[in-house]
């Protein structure tokens, strides 16, 4: 609505206002109007949106929005890529996808259909040491991960994290090269 673009603008100029225009301003709308709310960003003075599909979501969302909230992440992209390109802007507004992004292939896949990058959320977590058993929200990750209990952070080895997770991303630039 216009209330909320003109909100949007005002944030937006704040930002930029208080990080001196030194900072890119992203936005990450929900995964429910892909062409209007990327439209809307850009009209807000993003520099860069992030989008983020029905398999998006760590065991820090509820399980009913994991599971079954939005629109599949793939879908996203082609409106999403529209938008941007009916307003002339596509690849000078970048577009991130996250949401389901595994590995080279989806990372490929992606690119190949107009994104101008990925990330990843619960493959990373995965990666170093995660074993998706989805209690990031109660602070008790029993891997230390996610955790904020001192005794449970202490099961989590950074270097060996770091290590196991610096492995995952080699292998994936090396698939997405293939």
């Amino acid at each position: 609505d216009v209330q909320g673009l003109e909100d949007m603008k005002r944030m937006v100029a704040f930002i930029r206002d208080v990080t001196e225009y030194k900072v890119p301003i992203l936005f990450k709308p929900g995964p429910s109007r892909p062409y209007e709310d990327v439209k809307a960003c850009v009209e807000a003075g993003a520099d860069a949106i992030s989008i983020d599909g029905l398999v998006g979501g760590t065991g820090a969302s509820p399980a009913v929005v994991t599971q079954g909230v939005g629109i599949p992440t793939v879908a996203l992209i082609p409106p999403s890529v529209r938008a941007l390109q009916d307003m002339g802007v596509h690849h000078k507004v970048k577009l991130f996808v996250l949401g389901g992004i595994r590995n080279g292939l989806d990372a490929y896949k992606a690119i190949a259909m107009g994104a101008d990058g990925v990330g990843f959320g619960a493959a990373a977590e995965i990666a170093m040491g995660c074993r998706a058993c989805m209690a990031c929200h109660t602070g008790r990750c029993a891997y230390g991960i996610t955790s904020q209990d001192p005794v449970l952070r202490a099961r989590l080895k950074p270097e060996q994290a770091g290590q196991r997770l610096a492995n995952f991303i080699k292998a994936t630039a090396e698939e997405l090269k293939i």
